[in-house]
């Protein structure tokens, strides 16, 4: 994932922790945070990445080809109903959440 972001341009800064977030410039920053055994990198975006630029950076780590990554063109609503799933135990969720979008994606199928 490094060698992606560094290979399309974005600047980086190695945090000692996810607490440093808190401090300037951070809070008034636009960033993408990855964290990976116990690292935090904080890139800063350039204005150039595309839409959905993550997911597709994402996508290509996991071999994903393109367009497939992109749930605006190709929507695999069973992979979404199953992360719902998945996630339906996540503290600070809204109650309902599950079942809205549940009740959501029923609607178009």
């Amino acid at each position: 994932m490094d060698d992606l972001l560094i290979g399309d341009g974005l600047a980086y800064e190695d945090l000692g922790s996810l607490g440093e977030l808190a401090r300037p410039p951070w809070p008034s920053s636009a960033y993408f945070l990855r964290v990976y055994r116990g690292e935090c990198r904080v890139y800063r975006p350039t204005g150039e990445q595309k839409r959905q630029y993550l997911r597709s950076v994402v996508g290509a780590v996991l071999a994903i080809e393109d367009p497939e990554w992109d749930y605006a063109v190709v929507m695999r609503k069973e992979d979404l109903r199953e992360t719902m799933r998945m996630v339906d135990y996540w503290p600070g969720k809204p109650d309902g959440a599950l079942m809205t979008a549940g009740a959501e994606m029923s609607s178009g199928d």
